[in-house]
């Protein structure tokens, strides 16, 4: 499986030249000083030809512009020796490389291909980041034909071959978008930033750690301050335009729809095929299409072949539906996201910052290559698996689902003697059980749960699970039991520096201060947490605090505010797909409606509410809300 793809077709030759593409070029070449001096600074990148070794048999990869090659190479001894323990420096170790051998039609090529080739060795020669492709270094003999890059071989191949070489469990592709998305937010926060231009799934690898690495640097550049300039806000023209095309994900119906009169065309962007320059917000464009093919294993539009019929369908508004993939509707989180990164308008996209906020809060697993399909095999599914499998589900509210996986990733993780691993999966069955208002084995749990964090000395999990436990306790509700627990954990998280431990637990003590019917004292709290949930990307978190604070003006008769508060928080949810928190934000929608009158709304919102509580497993916070319906409907019937 070869290491870069350079075109998104090529062709094997199962006779090839182990050498470069050419045969040596008639006249004596002159370097202008502007490459004499991209080749001065790039010295200690430069590989000499003797010292790559291209075996008789070997497979070449060929694209438009280049040709892929599998070969050797052999540092030189100053650079890989190693000292025996004689003394006698040992014969450096030969390493397998990918060399990418640009390609020379006419001497009149040379000075282009040649300056090209420098600009990407030089973008690569002054970055470094895990999910960045490194760069061996390059070669360079224009009298025989010779311009070359030289990179690490990767065996995985492409992200686009490596997704379809398995059925990847949902965490384990999410682990390989996450990837991108940390390599492209370390491109745009340079400085100034650096816009790759061709993203794709057949320009990212999958290294021997099955981790992501973007690759292919030939179309990046680094912005100046009138390319900044630009993606502040759109062009005068485009804001007299006619409304554009906007991607909108629905979860009630797992459908991702685009409206307007613009266009695009496969990866590229709109603004792309406008002819506009290259932007960051066209990196994040295309980081929606990576997480669409990762997800589906399929390109945009992989049925349409002419390009004509792509930007018919994109006029008409035909995206790619997510209705008939299993996969997608598991991670509405994701759906939404995608929906972000394919608005039309490039300001509305999310920052690269925003999308890895987003992607580290969904269950993620390194992909792992040794685990069958056979769920009777021990190596169908690690622990680790399990858990997010579990984490997945119950994000959904698909609590049967998760406790399956939670209890499954608990009992190995017991056999194996990982304490660790058994107190996060125990945590999480508390967590299940107390969204399904079993409160009782919840507080059980919580407490194994504390105490096994507490003898092997984790503060982290002890604070998280100090904050679930008060949440237990006031679910019964036992305000005073909670109070000291918040405030333990945030003692605890405040001291570490965990933001988003320490959101949680002022979220807490605000809603202690909401049993308490402490309105003035509960505002405040809620409004911190909204604050730190915000600044760190925790959408659910984020709907939470809102809907504390929906709480809160409700209590105070302040339906207008305590409206807004509860659609905000409704939408949220909806977005990211917490079917249990849209069932409170439509509770407290019902109860609003019920007190302006409008009863009934009220008994919609209600039964709504109920259909998932019921759906869920929740049945006392369910027959509280039939209850509500009782009650208004006989309060119709006697105004009938």
């Amino acid at each position: 499986m070869d290491l870069m793809q350079l075109d998104e077709n090529f062709n094997a030759d199962s006779n090839p030249s182990p050498g470069s593409d050419q045969r040596g070029l008639p006249g004596k070449f002159q370097l202008s000083a502007k490459l004499r001096d991209k080749m001065e600074k790039l010295a200690n990148r430069r590989i000499d030809t003797s010292s790559i070794e291209f075996p008789e048999d070997v497979s070449e990869l060929h694209g438009g512009h280049a040709t892929v090659s599998r070969a050797f190479l052999t540092p030189s001894l100053e650079n890989a020796g190693e000292m025996s323990g004689s003394g006698v420096q040992t014969p450096p170790r030969r390493k397998v490389v990918a060399v990418k051998k640009l390609k020379i039609t006419a001497e009149k090529d040379i000075e282009q291909v040649l300056g090209l080739t420098l600009r990407e060795a030089g973008f690569l020669a002054l970055i470094s980041h895990p999910q960045i492709v490194d760069l061996e270094g390059f070669v360079e003999d224009v009298s025989n034909g010779i311009i070359w890059l030289v990179f690490p071989w990767e065996d995985n191949g492409s992200l686009r071959d490596f997704v379809a070489s398995k059925d990847w469990e949902i965490p384990e592709r999410l682990a390989l978008i996450y990837d991108v998305a940390t390599g492209l937010e370390y491109l745009h926060s340079q400085e100034p930033p650096i816009c790759h231009g061709d993203l794709k799934s057949v320009n990212v690898l999958v290294n021997s750690n099955y981790r992501a690495l973007i690759t292919d640097f030939g179309s990046a550049r680094r912005l100046t301050e009138t390319d900044l300039g630009r993606q502040v806000k759109p062009a005068r023209d485009e804001q007299q335009a006619a409304p554009l095309l906007q991607a909108m994900f629905c979860a009630s119906n797992n459908t991702i729809t685009l409206t307007g009169n613009e266009y695009t065309l496969r990866w590229a962007a709109p603004e792309l095929l406008k002819d506009e320059p290259s932007s960051l917000k066209v990196d994040i464009w295309a980081l929606g299409w990576i997480s669409y093919e990762v997800m589906t294993n399929s390109i945009p539009f992989q049925d349409v072949h002419k390009e004509a019929i792509v930007i018919k369908r994109v006029i008409q508004g035909e995206l790619p539906s997510i209705t008939g993939d299993v996969r997608m509707a598991l991670i509405l989180r994701l759906c939404s996201l995608m929906s972000e990164c394919w608005s039309i308008d490039p300001s509305k996209r999310p920052g690269a910052k925003d999308c890895v906020n987003l992607l580290q809060w969904m269950p993620r697993v390194v992909p792992n290559p040794t685990r069958t399909t056979n769920p009777m095999m021990s190596e169908a599914r690690s622990p680790e698996l399990l858990f997010r499998l579990g984490e997945m589900h119950k994000s959904q509210g698909d609590c049967s689902n998760a406790l399956k996986f939670f209890s499954q990733a608990l009992d190995i993780y017991t056999d194996i003697g990982d304490s660790n691993g058994r107190a996060a999966a125990l945590y999480q069955l508390a967590e299940t059980y107390r969204h399904q208002g079993n409160v009782e084995e919840a507080i059980k749990l919580f407490s194994d749960t504390l105490q096994i964090y507490t003898d092997i000395g984790d503060s982290l999990g002890r604070a998280h699970t100090l904050s679930s436990l008060a949440l237990a306790y006031l679910s019964i509700p036992e305000p005073s039991q909670a109070l000291p627990l918040f405030s333990d954990a945030l003692e605890i998280h405040t001291h570490i520096g965990n933001i988003g431990g320490k959101a949680a637990s002022v979220f807490g003590l605000g809603e202690v201060h909401r049993f308490r019917y402490e309105y003035d004292q509960a505002i405040p709290r809620y409004s911190d947490a909204l604050q730190l949930f915000t600044d760190i990307g925790a959408r659910q978190g984020e709907a939470s605090a809102l809907w504390g604070l929906a709480e809160m003006h409700r209590g105070q008769e302040e339906y207008s505010r305590a409206f807004t508060f509860y659609n905000d928080a409704l939408r949220i949810y909806t977005d990211i797909g917490d079917i249990q928190g849209r069932a409170y934000a439509l509770n407290g929608l019902a109860e609003v409606d019920s007190k302006q009158g409008h009863h009934n709304d009220a008994i919609e919102k209600f039964e709504q509410a109920v259909k998932i509580w019921e759906q869920i497993g929740n049945t006392r916070t369910a027959a509280q809300a039939l209850e509500r319906v009782a009650g208004l409907r006989s309060t119709l019937e006697n105004a009938a």
